[in-house]
C-alpha cells in the first residue's frame, strides 16, 4: 500500500513528507482503487515492474490518462 500512498503524495506535489501514515487506501475488489491524502482523492494504477517490484501511477480526475508501459533492458543499452 506504501507504494499507491506515495504516489499519490508525489501527485499532490508533497512527496514523503506529506504525512503518509495519514493517507487513506480505498480498495475494491482486492485492488488499490484510489487514496485519499489531504482532502482530496487520487485514482491509483499499480503495475509490476520484474518480479520483485511494483510502481504506482496516481491521478485526479475519475478516467485514466493513456499509459504505455516499456520493459527496459540496461545490458543491452
Amino acid at each position: 500500500m506504501w507504494v499507491a500512498k506515495e504516489a499519490a503524495l508525489k501527485c499532490a506535489g508533497i512527496g514523503l513528507a506529506g504525512a503518509i501514515e495519514e493517507a487513506r487506501c480505498e480498495i475494491l475488489n482486492g485492488k488499490i482503487r484510489s487514496v485519499i491524502a489531504h482532502g482530496t482523492r487520487y485514482m491509483i494504477r499499480e503495475f509490476c515492474c520484474g518480479a520483485d517490484h511494483l510502481c504506482a501511477l496516481a491521478w485526479e480526475g475519475d478516467s485514466c490518462p493513456a499509459v504505455e508501459f516499456f520493459e527496459w533492458n540496461y545490458k543491452n543499452f
